[in-house]
């Protein structure tokens, strides 16, 4: 059985709508070209090529494998790199032509000889996951999850199990919520390139290389969400945020309930990534837990590789999710909220970075979020 790999043209844009809409979901949103040209074409290419790879037998489109082009920041024997890489966005071959791997192996190659940095977040665990294990990938089983109450009553609701309001409410008054929201969004990518930079570059925190071509490609010019970026310099940091209303299985408002999403979080002092509470910082969470609960959010939520934050955001209120705590019932709201799941999985990454050799780089040396890749885009 041959196959050929080639890179996504406009040409085989009929076959891969085709391809979804048999083998994954009819009329899924990446099939709207808008959304799928935005996404894929990230921000680091100067050209108008696609990265994505599609399989072909037959002249038929047969598997996709998607690609987003970026810049990747790496620290590498004590030396700074900003090096070209690329983030996987689902991955689908047709059933016939499942089971050898070829199909799956031959696209991986092909993308690998051009970009030595690779990440990947939502793999799946049964399929993608040890695959890439046996490729040298580095896996963190979920990101690390902060998430809080800004309603008690909404946000009971969101859990599977049974809970006292009288929980949630005790922890809902023991938050700071700022008194104060924020006055204007903050679309300046200049100052934000370099909060990014000012941030991280020292510490060399492996991830995407925010310059101002990231902020304007992934958030200002979204084709998926309405992204709100707030804070500065003078506030302490960054916070990217949307409003995201909960569906239920008909895409119906679930309980008129309606969850903050906290996709960025960057402090403008590089002391918080070692655990420092930088009171600018925390007042810039409080702040846009204000800015949630005017929207008339029921919770809030944060996904990250690291925990060199937390202390920042427990001071605030927020807790993390772990299977091993004793209030984990309390805390686990949904991973997904359009259609609501309560059993979905939570979100992995697994990254490799093959320069001279593969360099192994521990989860809290990284800073991943849900936007890295593609779960952070409309699924219905």
């Amino acid at each position: 059985m041959k196959f050929k790999i080639k890179n996504f043209t406009r040409e085989y844009w009929d076959g891969f709508v085709d391809l979804i809409n048999t083998h994954w979901k009819k009329n899924h949103p990446i099939t709207n070209r808008k959304l799928f040209d935005w996404q894929y074409r990230g921000f680091s290419s100067s050209d108008d090529k696609y990265s994505s790879k599609i399989l072909i037998h037959n002249n038929n489109v047969v598997g996709f494998r998607g690609v987003i082009p970026g810049l990747y920041q790496v620290k590498d024997n004590a030396e700074f790199k900003i090096i070209q890489g690329a983030a996987f966005a689902m991955a689908l071959i047709s059933p016939d032509y499942r089971g050898s791997g070829l199909g799956y192996l031959k696209m991986f190659n092909s993308v690998h000889k051009t970009y030595p940095i690779l990440v990947t977040c939502g793999a799946n665990t049964n399929t993608t996951v040890p695959i890439n294990l046996k490729l040298g990938f580095t896996y963190l089983q979920r990101l690390n999850r902060y998430v809080i109450p800004l309603d008690p009553l909404g946000y009971q609701k969101l859990l599977s199990k049974q809970v006292k309001l009288d929980d949630i409410q005790e922890w809902f008054n023991n938050t700071i919520i700022n008194d104060y929201s924020f006055e204007s969004v903050n679309n300046d990518v200049e100052e934000l390139e370099y909060i990014w930079k000012q941030s991280t570059a020292d510490l060399g925190l492996f991830g995407i290389f925010r310059n101002k071509d990231f902020w304007k490609w992934r958030y200002l010019d979204s084709q998926g969400f309405k992204y709100h970026i707030f804070g500065g310099i003078k506030e302490g940091g960054i916070i990217v945020a949307r409003i995201e209303p909960v569906l239920d299985e008909n895409h119906l408002s679930y309980n008129n309930l309606k969850v903050l999403r906290i996709i960025e979080a960057i402090p403008y002092n590089s002391d918080v990534w070692e655990g420092i509470e930088d009171k600018q910082f925390i007042s810039l969470l409080s702040k846009i837990l204000k800015w949630g609960l005017l929207n008339n959010c029921c919770a809030a939520d944060f996904q990250c590789s690291n925990i060199r934050m937390s202390n920042c955001f427990k001071k605030v209120g927020f807790k993390i999710i772990s299977n091993k705590c004793d209030i984990y019932d309390l805390i686990n709201i949904p991973e997904v909220f359009q259609p609501i799941k309560f059993n979905a999985s939570p979100i992995n990454a697994m990254w490799r970075i093959k320069l001279h050799d593969n360099l192994k780089i521990q989860p809290d040396d990284t800073y991943i979020v849900k936007s890295d890749g593609d779960m952070d885009r409309p699924n219905n």
